[in-house]
């Protein structure tokens, strides 16, 4: 039985998107911080957080739970082979992607930079013309900014966590 969500949120769209699965699964919603200090260790729980270089941002922390699903939120397009590269990367079994998008107010010095050193090596490659199109909407994304919150994105995994509730019944 999943007891709670955890999430790590760094400008707002793994908060919103965690939230908003809470409000439709009723389960109770922690911060990774506030999780310490009222779950148990082993606990089943939900993980959202967001995507740093194809990993899930502090999912070590998350594994002192059961993680039972980890809903991973990050600005590039969908893709079966980025999911895959997320669980390699992050070692864990069950991810759900979902897209967010960027704020670059909200990013600290160090993750700015990052994000234009990768802005520059894409303009790069589209210069060269080996840019593939999932290249050119990141280029286009992180050039205009990007915010998507679809909030229907996260019906496969309430369905899903619906039919685990099923199961325990």
């Amino acid at each position: 039985m999943i007891k709670a969500i955890i999430y790590d949120s760094n400008t707002g769209f793994t908060k919103q998107f965690a939230y908003s699965f809470a409000a439709s699964t009723g389960l109770p919603i922690y911060t990774l911080k506030e999780a310490k200090k009222t779950l148990n260790k082993n606990d089943n729980i939900i993980f959202f957080s967001w995507i740093q270089a194809d990993k899930i941002h502090n999912i070590k922390k998350a594994k002192r739970y059961n993680i039972a699903y980890a809903a991973a939120v990050g600005l590039r397009l969908y893709n079966e082979e980025l999911v895959e590269l997320i669980k390699k990367n992050s070692k864990v079994n069950n991810v759900y992607y979902l897209e967010g998008g960027i704020r670059w107010r909200m990013l600290g010095p160090f993750q700015r930079l990052m994000m234009k050193m990768i802005l520059a090596m894409l303009k790069s490659k589209k210069k060269k013309n080996k840019a593939t199109p999932d290249d050119i909407e990141l280029i286009n994304r992180l050039n205009l900014g990007y915010e998507n919150i679809n909030l229907d994105s996260l019906n496969i995994l309430i369905e899903w966590y619906n039919s685990q509730k099923e199961l325990v019944a």
